[in-house]
């Protein structure tokens, strides 16, 4: 494996479609529901992000072999991110926080441990510095992403279960 690959997944930030995959019933049906607290900012990647600095560490390996670069386009608080669904999905998203303990529970240790870093650490990616840097790479925000996948018409697909 060329070095600059391995450095880019060595320092791999939650993606954006990784993390989402398996969360989006809920928040369609207007429900975020996640381990990290409301107000601890958490930074994600789209993995079209990944890719565009995969293929400029090919591009230019003497500038990336080597190297730890920390990635990611977009930093918000979960309390954020549920405003962010509601504009998007045009409907009320609410963020409710997951107890760690059935995070344990539920998918283990090594899942318990993950989110525990989150809240505690997190990535600290310089997003701001990242975009100066490499302007040819666009660093798709939350809400761009979400838009670029469609959310905004699946909202429209799914409703609520009569009670």
């Amino acid at each position: 494996m060329a070095p600059c690959i391995e450095a880019m997944q060595k320092s791999a930030i939650c993606s954006a479609s990784a993390c989402l995959a398996s969360l989006p019933f809920g928040i369609l049906r207007g429900k975020l529901a996640d381990p990290i607290r409301g107000d601890k900012p958490y930074q994600t990647i789209a993995t079209d992000d990944i890719g565009a600095f995969v293929a400029l560490a090919f591009e230019r390996p003497a500038e990336f072999t080597g190297k730890e670069l920390e990635i990611a386009g977009s930093e918000l608080t979960n309390l954020e991110a549920a405003k962010v669904f509601s504009r998007v999905l045009g409907k009320p998203v609410r963020f409710q926080k997951l107890p760690l303990p059935l995070v344990r529970l539920v998918l283990g240790r090594e899942f318990y441990l993950m989110f525990r870093w989150f809240n505690e650490a997190g990535f600290k990616a310089d997003i701001t510095a990242l975009r100066r840097r490499y302007p040819e790479v666009h660093l798709h925000t939350l809400e761009e992403w979400l838009r670029a996948e469609g959310w905004h018409k699946r909202a429209r697909r799914v409703r609520a279960p009569k009670a």
